[in-house]
């Protein structure tokens, strides 16, 4: 394979690659700007596209940052929670005029300072479904990658090396979950990262349009397993930095 490609991978300088998994890299894009968009913007996506209707002139709030939903999906209104000294690095990194409200979660608690009943979707990264309910307009929805857990259904979509009792007690305690966001008159729905070369190829061509862009955090070498251990356990303790961390295997 001559041409650039990218997908989601492993920390490998060689791999074997399924061939619908990969597509062309963004021309716009060095590898390590390209290599920091594949695991974020698949999950943003999937997420997404499980809004019944889609987000185009919705009020949409990313709980735990927030994508170009404007731009890449044409929402109404995008909402994130931001810490302090994050606030002025929103326009310089997605965009002027990308995210209409940042609420600091430092100093205010989001779920008191957005109105009830205002927001049409809810994307939840952090585990926050449950305290921003009163938050969703009747009939909104709540799309989560992190807290309640995934059903077993879409446990096994990810892996078929579930175990029948394991993805039983997932699909109970999802449904659990599912009537109790209900009693809100709210939907709710999970998602597991699938690799998926058509959902590449939609990112590749909005970031060739200029309506999305891979924000590229601390680079390190594969060499340097100090340092990756050091951005792992900050990552654990939930020290967010800024962007994503990406790995430069190939030493110079």
């Amino acid at each position: 394979m001559k041409s650039e490609k990218y997908g989601t991978g492993a920390i490998s300088e060689y791999a074997l690659l399924t061939e619908t998994l990969v597509v062309s890299k963004p021309k716009n894009l060095n590898f390590v700007e390209a290599a920091a968009l594949p695991m974020v913007a698949l999950t943003a996506i999937q997420m997404l596209d499980k809004v019944p209707g889609g987000v185009e002139g919705k009020t949409w709030c990313g709980v735990g940052g927030c994508a170009n939903g404007e731009n890449a999906y044409g929402a109404e209104k995008v909402i994130t929670t931001v810490s302090t000294r994050k606030i002025p690095m929103i326009d310089e990194f997605l965009g002027k005029g990308v995210v209409d409200e940042m609420i600091d979660y430092t100093k205010v608690n989001p779920a008191k300072t957005i109105p009830q009943n205002s927001i049409d979707v809810l994307i939840d990264s952090i585990g926050a479904t449950f305290s921003s309910l009163a938050l969703l307009k009747k009939g909104g929805m709540v799309v989560a990658c992190a807290g309640p857990p995934c059903s077993g259904r879409d446990l096994k979509n990810i892996s078929t090396d579930v175990p029948f009792l394991v993805e039983k007690i997932l699909n109970l305690v999802n449904a659990v979950v599912r009537w109790w966001v209900g009693r809100y008159q709210v939907r709710f729905d999970t998602v597991l990262m699938k690799s998926n070369g058509g959902a590449l190829e939609r990112i590749k061509m909005w970031v060739e349009e200029g309506r999305l862009r891979p924000v590229v955090g601390t680079v390190l070498k594969f060499v340097d397993l100090e340092g990756i251990k050091g951005e792992g356990e900050r990552i654990m303790m939930g020290k967010g930095g800024v962007g994503k961390v990406v790995i430069d295997i190939i030493a110079d």
